[in-house]
């Protein structure tokens, strides 16, 4: 289900879930700012933040996982914000191990680009980085 009114941008933002799932990281990353702020799962190895479309190619590229898919479940737009709710599987490298688990993503927009990407692992704690006043200020535990 897709809340809001901005259709065009629920759309680029599938079709970007839908270019890394194919691998293809450039387009995955188009709609990036160039000076995105990128803040990853507060369990990330990567500490974050960063900044830049590369940084976001270079971490989202496979590494510790042979495979990693995002499949985007529900979108939530408040104004500039959009709430992404999705499902990511993985698979180990070398392990073969699968996992499943929830990510809850909030975009922040500036123009028709993506200028913050924030990661949850939280759906109240996503919820409310939506309804925050200052994205670009995360609040993080």
């Amino acid at each position: 289900m897709t809340v809001g009114p901005n259709a065009e941008r629920t759309a680029r933002v599938r079709a970007a879930y839908k270019a890394f799932n194919a691998g293809d990281l450039e387009a995955a990353t188009e709609f990036l700012a160039d000076d995105v702020e990128f803040h990853p799962l507060t369990s990330s190895l990567d500490s974050g933040p960063l900044t830049g479309p590369e940084a976001m190619r270079q971490l989202l590229s496979p590494d510790v996982f042979e495979s990693q898919e995002i499949y985007p479940l529900d979108v939530v737009e408040r104004g500039d914000r959009m709430l992404v709710e999705a499902r990511v599987t993985f698979r180990g490298r070398g392990s073969g191990v699968e996992m499943e688990t929830a990510l809850f993503q909030v975009l922040t927009w500036r123009g028709d680009q993506i200028a913050v990407l924030e990661s949850y692992e939280d759906r109240e704690r996503a919820r409310a980085a939506l309804e925050r006043p200052d994205s670009r200020s995360p609040a993080r535990p």
